[in-house]
């Protein structure tokens, strides 16, 4: 018995050895058949996908606007940007259209993926907002579909895919937070709401065989596929915050289409309607509201449009803290800009609506309403708002000082007010007709009076009164500042007993020859007021003569007043 047992031992364990061998092997024969299926192909890399940005096709191509019937306008060119200046009542308008260039940070080189190119293209590539939300289509190249990906921007997406599989890609975006539907794979096709920015890009990716699994990087670079129009209202000539306008833009009609997601091409075009009124408009520049801007976008690229902006009221948020309304003038006379483009698919263009401060005029000069201050910062160079007096530091220039209360560099500061060259500084001609000579034009009659202890000096204008303080050209008696010793780099200015008492601004005409050096003295403007009366003349200041051939030109700190320039 005993020697029975040990020799039946071995054979039940073969048996059931055998029996558990089977079992295992068809268990992972199973497995096996279950993770291949012929004819499809294992995932077994990722894509990593990150956005760019956006080619804004930028470039400057300008088409002149034109005014409506009845408007005064002066056609005007500075380099290859032609301007219109149109006269309204209560302000002067800069208009133009143009190719966009858009307002938005260039990408960051060190924030392109690694394994992306950092070629020159991408110096013109503006950056896109996060949390965009775009698709990605992925197809084999033979055709087959692959995936329909949902993702945003700013995050870094991922992508199933096969090492050793090279793939075609489609991106599509509404550039915003809308989501892109799903499209049939078959047949990829989207009907595209209108008023949407719609962005397309499209390539091919091959997955190295043996790379690394979730390192394969794609780059997006997209392209617009509509033409965009960005509708500019634009207060900063006038050197306020908009506080409220009525505005409305008609006169182009405007069409949205299906775009096919694998070429990219827009077909079935059809009308849709935008409603563009104030509240259409957001600011070009947070935090400042100076600047409004509105886009409409269309996939007509074959119909010229004639595009109206008509705005019917205006109200500042002006520098005492009070609003400016131009209601009454604009209920009366709307201003109206028709601009003529004829857009182009994958450009952008921009209507742009420049309001400046309108003039005085006197003897046919067109004088600014007030002094130049320049307080530096968002639009630097500005027109105080009210006729009040003050004597604050940066209202004072030095002789051709482009900055305040800093000396002189052979400049004019007024060309520097925004938009550029529609103004100059007063020069020695200019005031010779209000102070008359011996032998030219007649003095312009001026009347005097004070606000408290401080006086000033008008002289009749025509041009319009309400909101502004009045249609009158005044000039307040600020003094002059003589600099002392610098202070951590800041020029001391000391007034001594003229603020209050004489008026002292300085022209842009050097003209006095001393010794046999020219220019080395300078026209200004001085009013006074004493026991006799009141003067008003022009004198002559001696320059600092060491200063002369050198870089800066030490001057007294006085007043500076700009006109318009000849356009």
């Amino acid at each position: 018995m005993k020697l029975l047992y040990k020799n039946s031992i071995p054979k039940i364990a073969v048996a059931v050895l055998f029996v558990f061998a089977a079992q295992l092997f068809q268990s992972c024969s199973k497995n096996k058949a279950e993770d291949e299926v012929p004819g499809e192909t294992r995932l077994d890399g990722k894509i990593s996908v990150k956005v760019l940005g956006i080619d804004d096709d930028e470039g400057v191509t300008l088409i002149n606007p034109k005014a409506n019937v009845g408007n005064k306008s002066v056609a005007r060119e500075t380099g290859t940007t032609p301007r219109k200046i149109i006269t309204y009542p209560g302000f002067d308008a800069v208009v133009s259209v143009e190719r966009d260039v858009l307002k938005q940070p260039n990408i960051a080189i060190g924030n392109v993926p690694k394994g992306i190119s950092t070629t020159s293209d991408l110096l013109a590539v503006s950056a896109m907002a996060t949390d965009v939300k775009y698709r990605l289509l992925l197809y084999k190249t033979d055709g087959t579909f692959v995936s329909s990906t949902p993702l945003v921007s700013g995050t870094a997406g991922a992508v199933d895919v096969a090492k050793g599989t090279s793939y075609n890609w489609y991106a599509i975006s509404y550039n915003s937070t809308d989501a892109v539907p799903d499209v049939d794979p078959a047949a990829p096709t989207l009907a595209l709401p209108g008023g949407k920015d719609v962005l397309y890009a499209s390539g091919t990716i091959a997955i190295p065989a043996n790379g690394p699994d979730g390192n394969s990087p794609l780059g997006i670079t997209f392209k617009h596929s509509l033409a965009r129009i960005a509708v500019e209202l634009n207060t900063m000539g006038m050197f306020a915050d908009i506080n409220t306008a009525a505005v409305s833009v008609s006169g182009i009609v405007l069409k949205t289409a299906t775009i096919n997601l694998k070429t990219g091409a827009l077909s079935d075009l059809v009308d849709y309607t935008q409603v563009v009124n104030y509240a259409s408009f957001s600011d070009v520049l947070a935090p400042y509201h100076d600047a409004k801007v509105a886009y409409i976008y269309t996939a007509d690229a074959a119909t010229p449009a004639a595009l109206t902006v008509t705005l019917t009221n205006l109200a500042l948020d002006i520098d005492n803290s009070t609003i400016r309304s131009f209601a009454t003038l604009l209920g009366a006379t709307p201003s109206v800009f028709t601009f003529n483009v004829t857009p182009q698919l994958g450009r952008s263009y921009r209507a742009l609506v420049n309001l400046v401060e309108s003039p005085l005029t006197v003897a046919g000069v067109r004088w600014a309403r007030a002094n130049l201050y320049n307080p530096g910062g968002h639009n630097p160079y500005r027109f105080h708002h009210t006729y009040a007096s003050t004597n604050r530091r940066d209202s004072y220039f030095s002789f051709k000082g482009i900055v305040s209360a800093d000396y002189g560099t052979n400049g004019d500061p007024c060309t520097l007010v925004y938009p550029a060259g529609i103004w100059r500084q007063a020069s020695e001609p200019d005031f010779r007709l209000l102070v008359g000579g011996l032998l030219g034009p007649p003095a312009q009659p001026f009347t005097t009076g004070t606000v408290g202890a401080l006086r000033f000096l008008e002289y009749t204008a025509t041009g319009t009164a309400a909101p502004y303080p009045s249609n009158r050209l005044h000039f307040n008696y600020n003094g002059e500042g003589v600099g002392l010793s610098l202070v951590e780099g800041i020029i001391q200015l000391n007034f001594n007993d003229t603020y209050g008492n004489s008026a002292q601004i300085w022209t842009s005409t050097a003209g006095l020859d001393l010794l046999g050096l020219a220019g080395v003295g300078a026209w200004d403007y001085s009013a006074n007021t004493g026991i006799l009366g009141t003067s008003a003349a022009l004198g002559v200041s001696l320059l600092n003569v060491s200063a002369i051939g050198l870089d800066v030109i030490k001057t007294n700190f006085k007043n500076v007043r700009c006109v318009r320039a000849a356009i």
